[in-house]
């Protein structure tokens, strides 16, 4: 009698053993997985650009990791790609980058804490410069003992930064410009972030317009600033439009060039330019020939320009009412040009071109119209550089 609760437990063992293979099997003893550390990035804008602040944003899952349940860390870094690729974990990434990085959550304590669960951290960057730019991400825990540990990441995405867009800039004369008498030069404008403009007149027949305002007051000491100040590199400012920003100068009679760069977000950055031609004044005729009409400036102007890669060129322009004729108008991008005839008609011209196949590696394009000349107006040429688009 003594041996009938030992048979009984004995058999009960035996019936357990038998079936722990088959309640692992169907996974109702199995050990409940614990939920990986996630980590992803995005760039929360279509066309990121340089002087415009763009968000980035960090999510995924995590887990606690310490005593206190606080989840990992976040950190992440920006820098231009090119350079070393995205390390291990935070701090090896640091000795490697040095300084070319910008940390956006950065290890020296001020890092936030991610979860437990599922997180969404965003941050701003506003991109200094063009070009392209690599972020790399980590999660990291910290054991009490304060050492870090990667649970996610490196997290990385690459992305390109553009430049302002400056879909307009023409300059002309509203009306004929008298010797020593005070004139109006008139700037239209359009651009989707507040730039800086600068113009300056000087006569006719010497250096081309500078790459910039800074550099073509180094070399023409003879020259007017219309607008902004050379000497301090400060401009008028312009955002939005079209606009219509104006200047007064007083020159004497002759042919003038009128140099005009739109700059920014940072000073000597050009995003567009113009180069004007113009004649103050009515210009002497020719000795021993009176009969000759007297010829006046033909007041071109390029009022609306867009350069594309895909959908060609249109231009649009402008000049003296009683203009009509022909002239010629060409794009180039570097050794690359395209060149056509237009009609005027009271003052008005449009055609469209091909662009140049130089254009699919240039950023900016040079578009020219040039009046040849005629009894009752003068030579003219304008030119602007204007951003090729996609």
């Amino acid at each position: 009698m003594t041996s009938q609760p030992y048979n009984s437990s004995r058999r009960r063992l035996l019936v357990l053993a038998a079936l722990l293979p088959m309640l692992a099997a169907i996974g109702i003893l199995a050990p409940r997985a614990r939920a990986a550390d996630a980590l992803q990035v995005a760039i929360n804008s279509p066309s990121p650009e340089q002087g415009i602040p763009l968000e980035l944003v960090f999510s995924g899952t995590s887990t606690a990791t310490n005593n206190e349940g606080r989840g990992p860390a976040l950190l992440a870094v920006v820098r231009p790609t090119g350079g070393v690729g995205c390390q291990a974990d935070f701090a090896d990434d640091h000795s490697a980058a040095g300084g070319v990085s910008t940390e956006l959550f950065g290890g020296w304590g001020n890092e936030p804490a991610q979860g437990p669960g599922e997180y969404d951290q965003t941050a701003t960057y506003d991109p200094p410069n063009t070009g392209p730019l690599l972020i790399c991400a980590w999660l990291e825990s910290e054991s009490n003992d304060g050492e870090r540990a990667v649970v996610a990441g490196p997290a990385s995405v690459t992305f390109d930064v553009g430049a302002p867009q400056v879909s307009q800039l023409s300059v002309g004369l509203p009306h004929p410009a008298l010797p020593n008498v005070a004139f109006q030069v008139s700037y239209t404008t359009h651009t989707d972030q507040k730039l800086s403009m600068s113009s300056a007149i000087r006569p006719a027949g010497g250096l081309p317009c500078a790459a910039s305002q800074s550099l073509d007051s180094d070399q023409n000491q003879s020259e007017t600033s219309l607008l902004g100040d050379p000497d301090w590199d400060t401009g008028e400012s312009i955002f939005g439009g079209p606009i219509t920003t104006m200047a007064t100068t007083t020159e004497p009679a002759g042919p003038y060039v009128i140099c005009t760069w739109i700059e920014g977000p940072n000073t000597n950055e050009v995003d567009a330019a113009n180069t004007t031609d113009i004649y103050v004044g009515t210009p002497s005729p020719p000795p021993l020939a009176p009969q000759v009409v007297h010829a006046t400036t033909p007041r071109l102007s390029l009022v609306g320009v867009r350069v594309s890669k895909r959908h060609g060129t249109v231009i649009r322009g402008s000049g003296a009412a009683t203009l009509t004729g022909h002239l010629r108008v060409s794009v180039s991008c570097g050794t690359a040009s395209v060149n056509s005839d237009a009609r005027v008609v009271h003052g008005a011209f449009q055609l469209a071109l091909t662009t140049p196949r130089g254009c699919r590696r240039n950023r900016t394009a040079r578009v020219t119209a040039t009046w040849p000349g005629s009894r009752a107006f003068l030579k003219q040429s304008v030119s602007e550089s204007v951003k090729v688009a996609s």
